[in-house]
């Protein structure tokens, strides 16, 4: 019945939405002709001379007739108009909705505004007074740091000292040595380093300049990276760890550099740009920090050397900043051009934010003093690179291709909602494919469509890794994106047959060289038709049979289509025959077995509550199994991990069935495990539960539902049951037999590792890619994975 009910209100809503089509088109047409008699008037004499009165005589009609709507309309105009940047807009406009949330609620903008998490812009920020002391600024001096900071000074103390102060304020999980040297400073910069403890001070004999105090201090540093930061500069929280973070996040980085922000909060640079004739370009200056265009790590031309970092090695192999641009300014360019030179890359980290103070030692004036020297080390760089900078785009032009130059084509992703890979398999998968996406030399954009929300942990670590996330209230729009960015796309991929409808034809009319790609993520039909079977429901049958048109017909839009399993393969083969169907398995980082046998104990079943398969699973589990299990393994414990457990899953929590909910450390947990299982009695697609046991080595019992289509062998690489005797008792014959639980789990690492490892599904999707037309090509970097980092 509250299916054909909701059968009858599609329907009446369809015939309103033709009505209401119909009625638009007429208004359009109205307007046509409304417009045409209007362009006829104002050609004529007599508007051009009363049109100033009648425009003033329509604003006070409209004032008098609707007085809220006209200081609406004067106010958002006045508002555009404001000779501020996009952040002092945002600011203000948050300022007015936060104090007069009666006056604005009506309005779109204030919706999506209030719909927003809270994010925290950068506050304007002071050089304090210098204190006479401060006993508290005290450094730890380890004796093999991760981190050498160099801090080059030439006066200015109370720059330097906030600097320093700020690095104290901001502890790193990782361990650092901070080298400041004094290029005999005309001030008390000498005797006020000496109060701080734990810092190394080096006093050059001689005034040497900024590059050689560079090298100097990089002599004497003992980390494993140099990190050089202008003593003008405030650092933020996390900004270290996220530099070191990209050297593992982004495999054959040589220099990591850091975003940049002026005090007041406006961006100063988000990496550099090197033009054609040698200049250089900040990279959004004077812009909204923000927005995503600024937001995801990329290979760049360089990064300023207000906040870069090496690794040591590498420094010293390529001969420190080159002296040839003494005493300052290209240094940084040059070493940058340097290392990918080499084949290293040049990354900007977005997450780590440094406030620079930019020209306070040196100045702004590019006639006078040390500043000078930019004018002429500009030419000096163009003299060396000019072969190279031929491929580079004149000033100014193309800065999207600019920015993005290491990116050989560009990929959009539409997908519902952000991947939470910490949460669910599926979002794993959905992470991994765009880390192969972007090893394969695309530069990934990814909209969550039905939302566009900033999720802060999940939009910031696709951000991390060099995805471009659009959100509000940024972007609020698919269609308005692809209208204006959609032809430098070369592959859209359409997840789920929700995403095809609502933006297929989008994609079609604004990405005229985009290949379609769609992901099922898995048959929706199938899982339905198999619940509705498992519950004899006939009306839940209805719309399995529903979903499987639209799914069918989502396959036949596009240009090729992925499934997870073998076995949706062959189901969709038969009713498709000439649709470009493939297989694509699990992505999983096969990281090895931890643990021995004797130390493990108890038994695991992981996946989240938001898909019904599961919860099916754990409540069949406990009320046919576990009772099984007790007699035959006393004092077994079962642990229930997965997030958002509903009330009927918390309430089977007992002394031995332990409903953990979400664990942030999944592979902890599973190496403490002695089975995991999978008692699935429905579903449809490939099971990351599976891929996760076995990518660390723990044996998994598994129903033939669970384990269909991924090409596993009972006996060999997993065990198989289906009905709850034979189940309990495949489980503690595993979990009392060491012999077989050994054989298990080295047959199962190695087969996660053959199928689902990251060098095997990189060849598997770059055959489908290649039977599109679209050729990749692999280089020598070892491929990145998702990876949960703890602590």
């Amino acid at each position: 019945q509250a299916v054909a009910e909701r059968d009858a209100q599609i329907s009446e809503l369809t015939d309103e939405t033709v009505r209401r089509g119909c009625w638009a088109q007429g208004l359009e047409y109205e307007l046509a002709q409304a417009r045409e008699q209007l362009t006829m008037f104002a050609s004529s004499k007599s508007s051009c001379l009363t049109a100033p009165l009648q425009h003033v005589a329509g604003i006070g009609r409209l004032a008098l007739r609707h007085p809220r709507e006209s200081a609406f309309r004067l106010m958002r105009k006045a508002y555009h108009l404001l000779p501020v940047s996009t952040l002092k807009h945002q600011q203000l406009k948050g300022w007015f909705y936060q104090r007069f949330p009666g006056v604005f609620s009506h309005t779109m903008s204030y919706s999506m505004w209030k719909a927003q998490p809270v994010r925290a812009m950068p506050k304007p920020i002071k050089v304090e007074p210098l204190p006479v002391a401060d006993e508290s600024l005290k450094f730890p001096c380890p004796e093999n740091p991760v981190v050498s900071i160099v801090i080059p000074v030439y006066g200015q103390i109370d720059y330097t000292y906030n600097c320093l102060r700020s690095l104290w304020s901001h502890r790193s999980h990782y361990s650092f040595e901070v080298i400041v040297v004094d290029d005999c400073s005309p001030d008390n910069t000498l005797e006020v380093l000496k109060t701080i403890n734990g810092i190394r001070v080096v006093h050059n004999e001689t005034n040497s300049g900024f590059i050689r105090s560079c090298n100097i201090g990089a002599k004497a540093a003992n980390g494993q990276y140099v990190h050089f930061l202008n003593n003008d500069t405030q650092v933020t929280a996390g900004w270290l760890d996220e530099l070191v973070r990209t050297f593992d996040e982004f495999p054959g980085t040589g220099l990591a550099g850091s975003k940049l922000i002026y005090p007041d909060g406006t961006l100063q640079e988000a990496g550099g740009i090197v033009w054609q004739d040698g200049s250089a370009w900040n990279f959004g200056r004077n812009q909204d920090p923000s927005l995503p265009i600024y937001n995801y790590a990329r290979e760049v031309d360089y990064c300023s050397g207000a906040s870069i970092m090496l690794p040591r090695e590498l420094f010293e192999k390529l001969g420190g900043f080159d002296e040839h641009y003494l005493p300052a300014y290209a240094e940084d360019v040059d070493l940058a051009l340097k290392v990918r030179d080499l084949g290293y890359r040049v990354i900007y980290q977005p997450l780590s934010v440094v406030v620079h103070f930019e020209g306070v030692t040196s100045g702004t004036d590019t006639t006078k003093g040390v500043k000078a020297y930019q004018v002429e080390n500009i030419r000096k760089l163009y003299a060396r690179w000019h072969a190279r900078l031929m491929q580079h785009q004149p000033p100014g032009a193309d800065v999207d291709g600019a920015k993005d130059r290491c990116a050989t084509r560009r990929v959009l992703v539409i997908d519902h909602c952000t991947p939470t890979p910490d949460q669910d398999a599926g979002s794993v998968i959905m992470y991994n494919m765009m880390m192969l996406l972007r090893e394969m030399g695309f530069q990934v954009t990814f909209i969550p469509e039905d939302n566009f929300l900033y999720m802060p942990g999940y939009t910031t670590a696709l951000q991390r890794v060099g995805i471009e996330v659009l959100y509000a209230p940024y972007v609020t729009s698919v269609e308005q994106h692809l209208k204006d960015f959609g032809g430098r796309y070369v592959l859209v991929m359409l997840t789920r047959p929700k995403v095809v409808e609502h933006h297929l034809k989008a994609v079609r009319k604004f990405c005229p060289k985009a290949k379609v790609l769609f992901y099922t993520v898995d048959l929706h039909f199938l899982r339905m038709s198999r619940e509705a079977e498992l519950n004899s429901d006939k009306e839940a049958q209805k719309a399995a049979d529903e979903m499987k048109r639209r799914e069918i017909d989502a396959i036949q839009a596009s240009n090729a289509t992925i499934v997870h399993s073998t076995a949706e393969l062959e189901l969709l083969r038969s009713e498709l025959p000439d649709a470009k169907l493939h297989v694509f398995p699990l992505i999983v980082d096969v990281k090895g077995r931890s643990g021995t046998f004797p130390e493990r104990r108890d038994i695991v079943f992981v996946g989240g509550y938001q898909h019904p398969p599961n919860i099916d699973a754990v409540q069949y589990f406990v009320s046919e199994i576990m009772p099984i299990l007790r007699r035959r393994l006393p004092g077994v414990r079962f642990h229930a991990v997965g997030s958002r457990p509903p009330k009927d899953i918390l309430e089977l929590a007992g002394d031995d069935v332990i409903i953990a909910g979400f664990v942030e450390d999944l592979d902890s947990l599973l190496n403490k495990m002695r089975v995991s299982v999978a008692p699935l009695r429905y579903g449809a697609g490939i099971k990351g539960k599976i891929g996760s046991a076995m990518a660390v080595g723990l044996p998994v019992v598994a129903t033939s539902i669970a384990l269909e289509g991924m090409a596993l062998t009972n006996g060999e690489n997993i065990l198989m049951a289906d009905d709850a005797k034979d189940f309990a008792e495949t489980v503690a014959r595993l979990y009392e037999n060491e012999q077989l639980w050994l054989s298990i789990s080295e047959s199962g690492l190695k087969f996660a590792d053959f199928a689902w490892g990251a060098e095997a599904t990189w060849r598997i999707l770059a055959a489908i890619l290649a039977e599109m037309g679209i050729e990749t090509k692999r280089d020598d970097r070892p491929l990145k994975l998702y990876s949960a980092k703890v602590g």
